[in-house]
């Protein structure tokens, strides 16, 4: 589960935001998994959100193997 704090510092006009996953890492994963994906299955890229873990799985394999 994608968990947001937010952090007001006096010092600051603005907030910070802190997830428990890095957002850049999660669009990359994304992005991966859109990308290296084997479009000529017809299977759908799978999420699966646990408490501790998020998995992103595709159609597509390694190249070459």
């Amino acid at each position: 589960v994608l968990l947001e704090k937010v952090i007001k510092l006096e010092s600051q006009a603005e907030s910070i935001r802190v997830f428990n996953y890095p957002l850049i890492a999660l669009q990359e994963a994304i992005a991966n998994c859109i990308f290296h994906r084997d479009y000529q299955v017809r299977e759908p890229i799978k999420v699966f959100i646990h408490p501790d873990k998020i998995i992103l799985f595709n159609s597509g394999g390694l190249i070459g193997l």
